[in-house]
């Protein structure tokens, strides 16, 4: 297994904005 910088400074912010716009579109479902 190898990792390289450029998969885990692609993948992180990636997965943070995926989570965030997930809350986002369950808080807008909801109202």
């Amino acid at each position: 297994l190898t990792t390289y910088p450029g998969a885990g400074a692609t993948i992180g912010p990636a997965m943070t904005f995926g989570f965030i716009a997930g809350k986002n579109l369950a808080r807008s479902n909801e109202s």
